[in-house]
């Protein structure tokens, strides 16, 4: 599956360099690894009836996770790794998108953190790197596949 993944965003890499062409092989990773099934939530409008559900003080996720019985259980927020995102000029945004269900994950599809916000606060409850993009070479440097490993396992023991 590592290597499926790392081709996968490889290609949008090369293809497209957009957040929401991860999306999916972000749920999918999710959905492989849990017990929980996700939904691509960004695209909710303001007219649609379920924009009141996922609606957060800071504007609505990218995706949600449910438990087996259709409980929402966290958002992921997905961000795309070329645009040099830095964790201070997104922790506004899910400092608010947790403010519902207390924990919040976000990804860029190389890092992965997974958040509990305690006291009114974020805290990091695990992270995985599972590759860098240094822009001036061009391409990922992957690391090694004991990452994804630790990255599936720490995906598997979530319990909301």
């Amino acid at each position: 599956m590592y290597t499926e993944y790392k081709k996968s965003i490889e290609r949008i890499l090369k293809n497209s360099c957009l957040e929401t062409s991860m999306y999916h092989l972000i749920q999918k990773t999710i959905e492989d690894n849990t017990k929980y099934y996700s939904l691509d939530i960004s695209q909710t409008q303001t007219r649609n009836r379920f924009h009141k559900v996922y609606n957060t003080p800071a504007g609505i996720s990218d995706i949600a996770v449910f438990s087996k019985y259709d409980k929402l259980l966290f958002y992921i927020e997905v961000k795309w790794f070329v645009r040099n995102q830095t964790e201070p000029s997104i922790y506004k945004q899910l400092l608010g998108q947790s403010d519902k269900h207390k924990k919040i994950m976000f990804t860029d599809g190389l890092n992965w953190k997974f958040y509990k916000l305690e006291n009114g606060e974020l805290i990091v409850d695990w992270e995985v790197n599972l590759g860098n993009y240094p822009e001036e070479k061009g391409k990922i440097i992957w690391n090694n596949y004991d990452e994804w490993k630790k990255l599936t396992k720490l995906l598997k023991n979530i319990r909301c």
